[in-house]
């Protein structure tokens, strides 16, 4: 073909690009105020006139405003999109997202047709390999996709004639997307992988593709689909139902209508549909009572066969049909498509489609005649009752498209609930009592903050304590270099009492709190001698001025000589001076004690003012103090941090207002007052334990130590992560990912032929996104805890949240590396079990960490992530 290479390139050019739009809505609504109005005023013209049809509505819509100057923002869209829903008798816009509405309007017209193009290359393929009587006509999907929502790849299939559909079949895949020309053998019926290779970027990739599948090519020769051969996909029925769901044709009597539950993903059954024959269950309360992971195949009355599903959960909601109430929908999730739109012509029974039911569940004992008269003829599916087809049948292996971001916010285990309680009632009845700080000991990461974290909402949620709180988090960390810490703590206190507070609250707090330190005095003092000054200076004339001056000078000229004097003879005669200081003032050595006793007055005159009598009839406010990350500062700091808080409460004003509570590392804290007592020769080990242990009495009223976790608590913190972070695999799906959903409904712009159904295709790289929509599967959980004892000899929760954020960073990089040098990124389960070891014996000792014996190389099987492998453990593992 002419110009092979150049057209490949062009192709993986627009496909970066929409695969860069696709994950990007920022990206995406930047380009479409970019388009050009050319463009714009070719595509009104497309769109102009379908009002009838609300996605191409919207898109003219859209294209009007761009062609305004006004710019189109997400925010925007959302609120078009909420406006056609309220005023219509449907929701036209729930399968779609912001890529699939936009798509036809930030897409690029290449300089060639690509589906041209792309079957003139299958044809020329077809004819250098010699298949022409073996296989159908390339089939061939563009950017555009195969349900027409807009793809950011180009694929086709080249498959045996003999079978039905390409869904079947053994085909030859060719996909062009954001990393170049993948090749693989694809069985498509058992959605497996034979084998793949990404095409390297030179002039001679049309020989690549063809020695490639001039290897194979008897694989597709031989999928004749002959019937003493066939081959059929499995569905398990074990435990499972399943049940025989028609759309009749009076009710739906065209394909818009079924094609707008196909695209929504929705069977639906009237509420006042009867029972069959004399039983008292309605066909009704049978669709009703289905569980999530029941079966169905669905009809189109007795016309033809549509699709097999599966309930994803029980959920029932009004279904919007616009002449009828009553109509009730659940959702589902698509298996698999008919392999044949003829009618049903066998046997009749309750639950074949020339029957007219509605909702019927398949007797278990009638499987084996259902698999002859339904599933093996218009399905290509045999039931089987040896297992049952799982709800969700995700890939472990394959990259996640969203961001990893693993928040440390879990839901509280019930012993952290009630320790928070219980430390609570005891912070609460604390009255007066010398030295009030209470410690939480724990290991670096065990939870010594989660845990305040839950004793502050209890006590925020708690209306019966005796004291009102206000919360200060003092991060000794952050000041352990400074000179002196009471001075960071004053400053600490006084941005707590600032709080968040606007210019002129901020104001209003400073000035007041000046108000308590000064008095009022100074400052009426010096208004009052600006009002009698100003009113002296411009209010009065020259001669009541004198007046006024004669009358002071009588008056006070008197008073001021003898306070003069005094002065004189108190400035220059000593011993007088000396003699009144003797007996009228307090003896202290202020002077000396220099700015730690000058601060420790200002904090006691911050926390008297900032801690008033609470509202509500308390007694008065108390600020709790938490303190953290005292554990991480040198030890000589973290005892003197220590000293000063304890010497701080040793005062009995601040007693009255102020709990400290401290998260401390008992095992550093242990040390640091060792090194303090380093010089000190104790005659014996056990006289400096006891002095240790005297001292931490000394600094704590009360404490708790968070103990090592138990493999179940390893597991439960592990799921909570994994839950609370939406990444773990749910029991029902949530609706459709935006970007990745698709639907058929397509005006002019569309391609499939009008008078057809289009159901949802899956091509190997959406088919895997599709499926790893979540980032976690419950079995890699399970892998996960398996190997979570490995990571330490305490393992701590933040270990774990570590621990879980390094293997899905490791996954998606393995995933994505096998795919450029391979085309193929399903990663093994063994692979990810492998991968989760290696993970968990480095993050224990990455220094003296190797391949050896559970974690050899040699386990693993694909020789492409064998030489990969070391490089990546030591990629995200770096200690």
């Amino acid at each position: 073909m002419d110009n092979f290479r150049f057209k490949i390139s062009d192709i993986k050019y627009e496909a970066s690009r929409l695969y860069s739009l696709k994950l990007s809505e920022d990206e995406l609504f930047t380009d479409i105020n970019k388009i050009s109005k050319d463009k714009l005023e070719s595509l009104a013209s497309t769109y102009q006139g379908s009002e009838g049809k609300p996605v191409n509505f919207m898109r003219w819509r859209i294209i009007k405003l761009l062609q305004d100057g006004t710019k189109v923002t997400k925010e925007m869209l959302e609120n078009m999109i909420e406006q056609e829903n309220n005023a219509a008798e449907k929701n036209s816009f729930k399968a779609w997202g912001h890529f699939s509405i936009l798509f036809p309007i930030i897409s690029e017209e290449l300089t060639f047709n690509i589906k041209e193009m792309m079957r003139e290359f299958g044809n020329e393929l077809i004819a250098k390999l010699d298949l022409g009587d073996h296989v159908a006509k390339p089939f061939v999907v563009d950017f555009k996709g195969p349900r027409n929502f807009g793809s950011d790849n180009v694929w086709m299939a080249i498959y045996n004639k003999s079978n039905p559909k390409q869904t079947t079949a053994v085909q030859m895949f060719i996909q062009i997307d954001y990393r170049g020309l993948i090749c693989h053998l694809y069985d498509r019926l058992k959605d497996h992988f034979i084998s793949s290779r990404k095409i390297e970027d030179s002039d001679d990739m049309e020989s690549q593709v063809e020695s490639f599948f001039n290897a194979l090519k008897d694989k597709v020769i031989e999928d004749t689909n002959d019937p003493s051969e066939v081959r059929y996909r499995e569905l398990g029925v074990k435990t499972n139902k399943i049940f025989k769901i028609s759309h009749g044709t009076k009710f739906f009597p065209s394909l818009q209508e079924i094609q707008y539950c196909i695209d929504q993903n929705i069977v639906v059954v009237h509420e006042d549909t009867g029972p069959k024959g004399r039983g008292d269950a309605t066909q009704y309360e049978s669709f009703k009572q289905a569980k999530p992971g029941d079966l169905f195949y669905l009809c189109w009355g007795n016309s033809r066969f549509l699709l097999i599903g599966q309930f994803v959960d029980d959920v029932i909601e009004d279904y919007e049909y616009p002449e009828d109430k009553g109509w009730k929908k659940r959702k589902y999730r698509f298996i698999y498509d008919a392999i044949s739109d003829h009618s049903f012509s066998g046997s009749k029974k309750w639950w074949t489609p020339n029957d007219p039911s509605t909702c019927v569940q398949i007797p278990s004992e009638e499987y084996e005649l259902a698999n002859e008269l339904i599933f093996k003829n218009y399905f290509k599916v045999e039931l089987k009752t040896d297992f049952d087809t799982a709800l969700l049948p995700p890939k472990l292996g394959a990259a996640a498209r969203q961001k990893i971001s693993i928040d440390e916010i879990v839901e509280p285990k019930l012993e952290v609930s009630l320790i928070a309680r219980e430390l609570t009632g005891v912070i609460d009845n604390l009255d007066k009592n010398k030295g009030q700080m209470i410690g939480i000991f724990g290991s670096w990461g065990r939870g010594k903050t989660f845990l305040y974290n839950r004793m502050r909402d209890h006590i925020d949620d708690n209306k019966d304590l005796r004291f009102e709180y206000e919360h200060y988090t003092f991060n000794a960390w952050k000041y352990q270099e400074t000179e002196t810490i009471w001075a960071h703590l004053y400053d600490s206190l006084l941005e707590g009492y600032i709080g968040k507070a606007n210019r002129w609250q901020k104001f209003w707090k400073t000035f007041s709190l000046n108000i308590a330190r000064k008095g009022w005095f100074p400052l009426v003092s010096i208004i009052f001698n600006l009002i009698v000054t100003t009113i002296l200076t411009y209010m009065v004339s020259t001669a009541v001025k004198f007046e006024v001056a004669k009358w002071l000078v009588t008056i006070f000229g008197g008073a001021v000589g003898v306070l003069q004097a005094v002065y004189i003879y108190w400035r220059f005669y000593q011993p007088v001076k000396t003699t009144v200081e003797a007996y009228t003032s307090l003896h202290n050595y202020n002077e000396i004690l220099g700015i730690q006793s000058e601060i420790q007055k200002e904090l006691i005159d911050l926390v008297q003012h900032w801690l008033k009598n609470a509202p509500r009839g308390k007694i008065r406010k108390r600020l709790l103090l938490f303190v953290d990350d005292i554990d991480r500062c040198q030890e000589e700091k973290i005892i003197s941090v220590m000293d000063a808080l304890r010497v701080m409460l040793d005062d009995d004003e601040l007693i009255k207002r102020i709990v400290v509570l401290v998260a401390v590392d008992e095992k550093l804290l242990d040390r640091a007052i060792n090194f303090k007592y380093r010089n000190f020769k104790f005659e014996d080990q056990t006289f400096s334990k006891n002095l240790v242990e005297e001292y931490m009495d000394k600094l704590f009223i009360a404490g708790i130590k968070l103990p090592k976790l138990n493999e179940e608590e390893q597991g439960v913190i592990l799921r909570n992560y994994a839950i609370n972070n939406d990444i773990l695999e749910r029991v029902t799906p949530t609706e459709p990912v935006e970007d990745d959903v698709e639907e058929g409904v397509q005006p002019k712009p569309q391609d499939a032929p009008a008078d057809d159904l289009i159901f949802p295709e899956a091509n190997p790289r959406e088919y895997i996104e599709s499926q790893s929509e979540y980032f976690l599967l419950e079995k890699e959980l399970e892998v996960l805890n398996k190997y979570s004892n490995k990571l330490s000899v305490s393992v701590t929760p933040r270990q774990l949240r570590i621990y879980m954020y390094r293997y899905l960073l490791a996954k998606n990089i393995a995933s994505d590396y096998l795919w450029q040098k391979t085309g193929e990124s399903q990663l093994s389960d063994e692979y990810c079990d492998f991968l989760a070891r290696a993970i968990a014996y480095r993050s224990n000792n990455a220094h003296s960490f190797g391949f050896d014996n559970d974690v050899s190389l040699s386990l693993v099987e694909n020789p492409t992530l064998e030489a990969f492998t070391p490089k990546l453990v030591e990629i995200v593992v770096p200690y």
